[in-house]
This record gives C-alpha cells, structure tokens and sequence, in this order.
C-alpha cells in the first residue's frame, strides 16, 4: 500500500509543520496490499493543515476521485481525511496543522489500494504555509471579510470576547469546495482578532474525533463557544480561564470541547455528551448567561420533520456548565437559534429579548429563563439569499451586541475557497410606528480600513445631465452611504462593478412600489419623511445593504466578469433626486500583511 513516512522532525527548525497536499495531489508510492479496519501504520504527531489535496494514480483511478486517506500517529489512526483527488497537477494546495505531534512520526495511509502514482510526492512537511504569495489576493477573495485560507466555510459557531480578543470558531472543510456530507470533513476552525477587523487564523479548534470507535456518530457539528471566565466547570488548568464549545454530534448528542491555553488547543470533554439525544433530531447548541437568573442556558434546535421549515428549541439552564437542566421547549423557530437581550438605541438601560433563527426571522419579546412571550410578529433581519446561522458575540466589551453571520450559497468559480462570513454588525432596538425593529449598523472599527474617501452633499441629481457623484472614485472593495430624498424621482440606483465590458451591478430603488432590488431579491424599504438611507458594504463578491439605518438589509454574493472593472454610478431616472449626503471610502485589504 501507498504511503508517506515522515521521521527525523527538527523542533527547532520547524516549530511549525504542515503537510502540504495538492489538489491533483502526487504522491508516489506503491501499494502493498489491502488493510481490513483501522491501518497500523506509523505516524509523526504535529499540526498538520491540508487545504484541497489531489492524488495522481493510475487509469484505474479516474481524475477527481473522493479516496480516503487515514493519518496516523506512531503507529496509531488518529482519524480520517476524505478528499477528492485529481491527475497530475494540483488545482490548489491545502494544509494541517501537526504541530501537537512534534517529534513523532506521522504516516499518511489510503484507506483503499490504489495504482502507483504521484502523490506522495506533494506531501510535504514545511514551517511556511504555500502558496503565501498569492493566498488572500485571489480574484474573487474577500478582502475584509472572514473566509478559509484553503477549503469550505459555513456556520458560525459561537464568537466570544476574551481578555482583549475576539474569537470566531467556525464549522469547516478543509479539503472540499463545497458542503459535503462525508464525516470526516467536520472541522471547526478558529480565528482571532483584537478589533473584529483583522483576523488571524489560529490551528483547527478541533477535528473528527480522533480516536473515536465510530467516527460517524463524533464529528464535530454546529455549536457555540463561551469563555468561563470565572471556572464553573472547574475545567482550569493553568491562569488562563477555558474557552468552551458546545456542538453537536452527527447523533444529535450535546457535546463540550475546552480549552486551557487561548484557544490554541482543544480537548473534548471526557464526560461527553453533555446532553443525550432521546432519538429526536437535534442539534445548534446555542449557550449564553441570563443574568436574572444567575444561570447559563443552552437552547438547541429540535426538528418536526423533513417537511417543515420550522421547528422548536429545547432550553436547557445551568451553574457549573457541566450538568444541565431541562427547563422548557419553546415552538416556532428554525435552526440555527439565537436568544439575545439588546438595548434600544440610546437607552442602555431599556431592553427586549430577541428569539433569532438561522433564516433570519425574528420576534422581540420578553425571557425570564423559562419562557419567551414575544412581543411582535415573525419579522425578517435580511432578505437577501447570502445570509445564514448568524450569531451574536458572547462577552463583548461595553455590552455592545454584535452579530456575524454565515453567507451561504455564495459562488466563488475556480477559486481555492468557497464560503465568507458576513462583516460583524453591532444590533440594537428602534421604536417605530409599527413598533420595536431589530437594527444593524456595521461596527465602528470599520473605519480603519477606510483609504480613498468621496464626500457630497445636497446635490441635486436630474436624468439626462452628465456627471456623476459617484465619479471621483473607483475600487472593487467600499463602503458607501448615502441619504437621498425621492423628490419626482421615479426610479434610482448605484452601480457598482461597472465597466466598458460588462454594465455592472445594480442596486435599484423603484419610487412607487417603494422596493429595492438587487441580483433578483426584492425588499421593500419604505420612505421615512420622504428620504431613503442606504448603506452599502461591497466586496469582491459580496454585497451588504443596510436600508434606513439599519431597520431592513439584504447581503447578496456575486461574481463580477471582470476584476479590473471598478466603477460606481449613481443615477435617477424620470425625475430629480437630490442627495442630502453621499460618503464613499474604498478600504484597506485586512489581509495586506498576510
């Protein structure tokens, strides 16, 4: 059988190793025979990322083909990796951290019997990552938002602030592009920030269940993380206070995972799980501390069913983090939960309870650890089809409540990555005619990345004149906003991404039916005094409209045709527009340093 030894580490000269794999993979080596099971094979412990691997093999392996590979440690299976492998030359190349191994050996094993071919070659041991280079400066790569260096990204799993840092946990496949449900792809990854702008990715905050007897029922799914700054679980092992993560399992159990060094390494814990699963469809642990009661909650989805798109939460509550309570099920809501408390806007001291689902819906209403009353109707946070499994940050600093969200379904062709994270957005309560809205505006230290700036105002826009506000600036990553009144305006717009080869992207207001519409989502977004407020936050491939600060949004992906294609114009058609205020920056890469 194929495999690829890895001896003699120096823990001086490589004090980080990876394990290079490209996508279209060589390894060369000769198969032996067949194992029955888990391979004895001899392995090297370290941190070891791979991003997107490739085998190269013979005819009997057609190009692009999901092979598993076992990695072992000194001889013993410590878990899977499912990839999909190609002919000859990799597409791109991923990585795994092995740092934890340092010292041992480390063998690299498919699970299957497969033709010589090359790609024990491309597995490499390296203390620099590869393709450094040209990694964050792809063509449709965010530039300040979060996305995986290499692989699939999806739900957030639970953002919380620490000892001046934000973490962000984040369920992952590093060696796919897209959403799988093979087993072994369940990761969760974890990046860190000191102002929720610049992000650094820290090592896997843990994989499938290395020594699992049943690695399918203990792969890590969606989940939550908290800091358990005063030791409840009594899970300290040093000064530094553990980080928890609650997630599910692929069996709907309720799990833990903690660290005791800053996140740089995870342990499940040994009692796990936390919560059995009866035989219901479980799982998006949701925790946070409900200070009236002095206790931590858990609030996890429970399914009715294929056939509905709305199920319950089942609430647990606790003292310790470790032993938890039923306390009740609350119905109507879909995955991906979320119940928060927020303030109203300039009254810190008056606040609503807000039940959140994955899709986006939300209610307001009161929560005294055992019930949710909700106060207004079903109401929806985003319309656009890029929004997914937002979160709110656990411990943020001056009781500030910010959100980060998953974009799902965005498209990113040909790129070594799939998958972003929305730009946090800090929330709060409005009182309206039709009474208490959630809000989001984006976070304050966006304005670090501002560079170009653009600013207008009361400026009166008539179809048909040359000239263009938007005119004296151009880039494919800005922040704009603008406050316009309608006046006899029948339609407006800004577009983005505009060119001499392609017309670019339009965000159009239509006066009359009071709707704005953007890649195919319609949202209706409703004077107020005659004025319309957009703010707009666009990347290489997504788009963020806040409308009316705030009060209604759409986050869209898109893949412009052309990356030199820059330019923005404001327009009306049918009638006059006058622009009370226009501010545009282009921004600062957050990557420029990587």
């Amino acid at each position: 059988m194929m495999s690829r030894d890895f001896r003699h580490i120096n823990r001086r000269r490589l004090p980080r190793m990876e394990m290079r794999l490209g996508a279209g993979f060589s390894v060369v080596s000769r198969l032996i025979g067949r194992f029955a099971g888990k391979p004895e094979f001899q392995c090297a412990t370290r941190d070891v990322s791979v991003d997107g691997m490739r085998l190269v093999s013979n005819r009997q392996i057609p190009e692009r083909t999901a092979v598993k590979l076992w990695v072992t440690i000194d001889g013993e299976p410590q878990y899977p990796i499912d990839v999909k492998l190609a002919q000859d030359n990799p597409d791109w190349t991923g990585t795994l951290s092995v740092q934890k191994w340092m010292g041992k050996r480390l063998t690299i094993v498919p699970e299957q019997p497969l033709a010589e071919s090359g790609w024990i070659r491309n597995v490499k041991m390296s203390n620099q990552l590869p393709d450094e280079e040209s990694v964050y400066k792809e063509k449709y790569r965010p530039q300040f938002h979060v996305s995986a260096r290499r692989g699939y990204l999806n739900d957030v799993n639970g953002p919380f602030y620490l000892n001046g840092m934000y973490h962000l946990p984040f369920q992952h496949a590093p060696w796919r592009l897209a959403e799988s449900g093979v087993v072994s792809e369940k990761y969760f990854g974890h990046v860190i920030s000191k102002d929720l702008v610049h992000w650094q990715h820290l090592p896997f905050a843990f994989i499938p269940d290395e020594k699992a007897t049943n690695i399918t029922t203990c792969r890590p799914m969606s989940g939550s993380a908290v800091s358990d700054s005063l030791n409840l679980s009594g899970l300290q092992q040093n000064s530094e206070k553990p980080m928890l993560i609650f997630y599910s399992d692929s069996q709907g159990n309720q799990n833990l995972a903690f660290s005791t060094d800053k996140g740089m390494t995870w342990k499940k814990y040994s009692k796990n799980p936390l919560i059995s699963n009866p035989g219901e469809d479980t799982h998006d642990p949701r925790v946070f501390y409900h200070a009236a009661s002095g206790k931590w909650m858990m609030a996890f989805y429970k399914g009715k069913g294929k056939e509905s798109k709305t199920g319950s939460i089942n609430l647990y509550s606790s003292s310790d983090l470790l032993h938890w309570e039923y306390r009740n099920n609350i119905d109507g809501i879909g995955e991906c939960p979320d119940l928060f408390e927020v303030a109203f806007e300039g009254k810190q001291s008056e606040k609503k309870w807000v039940l959140l689902s994955g899709e986006g819906d939300y209610r307001i209403g009161a929560f005294d650890g055992m019930t949710f009353k909700p106060e207004t109707e079903m109401r929806k946070l985003d319309f656009g089809k890029n929004f997914f499994a937002a979160q709110t940050l656990s411990n943020a600093p001056d009781g500030k409540v910010i959100q980060i969200a998953w974009m799902r379904g965005g498209e990113y062709s040909e790129m070594p990555f799939n998958g972003q994270m929305s730009f946090p957005m800090e929330l709060t309560l409005r009182a309206t005619k039709k009474g208490p809205v959630l809000c989001r505006k984006p976070i304050e230290s966006i304005s670090k990345l501002f560079d170009n700036e653009l600013l207008k105002k009361d400026k009166n826009l008539i179809p048909g004149l040359k000239g263009n506000l938007l005119g004296g600036i151009k880039g494919d990553v800005v922040y704009l906003k603008t406050t316009v009144e309608i006046k006899s305006s029948d339609s407006f717009g800004i577009i983005v991404r505009n060119g001499k080869q392609s017309g670019g992207t339009d965000i159009h207001y239509d006066s009359a039916k009071k709707t704005i519409d953007v890649n195919g989502i319609k949202m209706v977004l409703e004077p107020i005094d005659g004025k319309i407020v957009l703010e707009i936050l666009f990347d290489r491939s997504s788009i963020e409209i806040l409308g009316n600060n705030g009060e209604m949004g759409i986050s869209t992906c898109f893949s412009p045709a052309q990356i030199k294609e820059d330019e923005m114009i404001l327009y009306t058609q049918g009638g006059e527009l006058f622009v009370e205020s226009l501010e545009a920056h282009t921004l600062k890469s957050v990557w420029a340093a990587k």
